[in-house]
């Protein structure tokens, strides 16, 4: 058995580093860009941000199989006009969150730390 401190995961082409220790000691945190599991399980990489920026009419999804108390986060994909997130899903539990996405090595153009 294996400690990974990191893993790598492509978004939309792009290839990242995520890493996987710091939600472990705390919670994540508006701003940051984070490796999420979205409806059905579905890993995601999205913004956490602060508050809705837009009106949600979504049905909260999560709530049917995950504890109603726990704190939930707000998320939104850097491309809104194409982007499925919170709008459309609701608040995401923070118990769902696998890591922060630090580093982007693909492509070589946009080479550098993911902000």
């Amino acid at each position: 058995n294996t400690f990974r401190k990191t893993t790598v995961f492509e978004r939309a082409g792009d290839r990242v580093i995520v890493d996987l220790l710091t939600y472990g000691r705390r919670s994540p945190r508006p701003g940051e860009v984070a490796l999420l599991l979205g409806p059905k399980g579905t890993p995601l990489v999205k913004r956490i941000v602060p508050e809705p920026l837009a009106p949600s009419s979504a049905p909260a999804w999560i709530l049917d199989h995950e504890d109603r108390t726990s704190p939930r986060l707000w998320v939104q994909g850097d491309n809104p006009g194409e982007s499925a997130d919170s709008r459309f899903f609701g608040p995401v539990p923070v118990g769902r969150f696998r890591g922060r996405v630090m580093f982007r090595y693909w492509p070589l153009s946009r080479l550098g730390p993911v902000r």
